[in-house]
C-alpha cells in the first residue's frame, strides 16, 4: 500500500526520484513482465557469480533484493537472468539489506 512507499521514499535520501519504483503482490509475475519488457533481472545473493559492479553493464535493469535472514527464495532466484553479489572481505557474511541496496544503486551510476 501507499504507507510501504511513504516509508522507501523517506529512507531513500531522494534516489527514488531517479528510479522507477512498483510494488507489486507477485514478484514472479512482476519478473517476467519486466523481461518481456526487455529488463534484465539480476539478483542480488550472496551466491552470485558476478561482482556487483557488472550491474553498469545493462541499461534496462530490476535489482532483485531478498529479506536479511534468508536473503532470494530458491523460486525467485531461479528467474533472475544473473545473480550479483557484493565481494566481502573479513568475517562479515552479509550486510543488512538497506546498506546492500544503497551499494547496488550506487553501482548502477
Amino acid at each position: 500500500g501507499c504507507s510501504n512507499m511513504a516509508r522507501l521514499t523517506k529512507s531513500s535520501s531522494g534516489y527514488s526520484e531517479l528510479a522507477d519504483i512498483c510494488e507489486v503482490v507477485n514478484l514472479s509475475h512482476a519478473i517476467d513482465e519486466l523481461k518481456e519488457s526487455g529488463y534484465w533481472c539480476l539478483g542480488l545473493d550472496g551466491l552470485g557469480k558476478a561482482d556487483i559492479s557488472k550491474l553498469k553493464d545493462y541499461p534496462k535493469l530490476a535489482i532483485i533484493l531478498g529479506n536479511e535472514h534468508q536473503g532470494i527464495r530458491e523460486g525467485l532466484r531461479n528467474s533472475c537472468d544473473l545473480l550479483v553479489k557484493i565481494p566481502m572481505t573479513g568475517e562479515v557474511e552479509s550486510l543488512n539489506v538497506s546498506v546492500a541496496a544503497a551499494i547496488a544503486f550506487y553501482n548502477t551510476i
